[in-house]
């Protein structure tokens, strides 16, 4: 199988680590693909980053982390079960999908608006998931999602970085996460 590559485009900015160099891997030179894993997989990373108890996600001044979870799966009406935050299997595709529904996402909003940390998490990885899957949206839609979710990532791994009380290993997502994402 032949297998080039379109020129790439360089889009600079001014945070260090934020440049996006822009490459399209083609095939027979004229059949465009996207090299990724299985997106269900990507999605059960994302939950069980925030579920153990080595990381505390922190997003600017706001964070993200475990008991939070667990008291949005307890709320009265909402669309997340125990056994999707305790005693959880982690290999469970439903229950990853649930917690990064517009449906959980929307719930947790209206009924902790203060948790902007989590929200923000639910948000961007359950949008770059959406892209991901969602048939539904047209490619221009899943284009501007996926770029939206690496921009923020990209931010927020140099906020991490600049930050002297703070390090990647403990308040970001980990490195393989984060290549789930890219």
């Amino acid at each position: 199988m032949s297998r080039s590559v379109l020129a790439g485009s360089r889009h600079p900015n001014s945070k260090p680590g934020c440049t996006v160099l822009l490459e399209i891997p083609r095939y027979y030179g004229h059949h465009a693909t996207i090299i990724t894993q299985d997106s269900k997989h990507a999605l059960k990373t994302a939950r069980n980053q925030i579920m153990t108890g080595a990381r505390i996600i922190i997003i600017g001044f706001f964070a993200a982390f475990y008991c939070m979870l667990r008291n949005l799966a307890f709320l009265i009406g909402g669309p997340l079960f125990s056994n999707d935050i305790e005693k959880v299997d982690k290999q469970d595709d439903r229950a990853a999908a649930r917690l990064f529904s517009a449906a959980t996402v929307g719930f947790h909003f209206d009924k902790q608006p203060d948790q902007i940390g989590l929200s923000i998490y639910l948000f961007v990885l359950g949008e770059l998931i959406d892209a991901w899957q969602n048939r539904n949206n047209f490619h221009r839609d899943r284009v501007k999602m996926v770029l939206r979710a690496r921009f923020f990532l990209m931010a927020w791994r140099s906020h991490i970085v600049a930050h002297p009380d703070r390090n990647l290993s403990t308040h970001f997502i980990s490195r393989e996460s984060l290549l789930h994402s890219s």
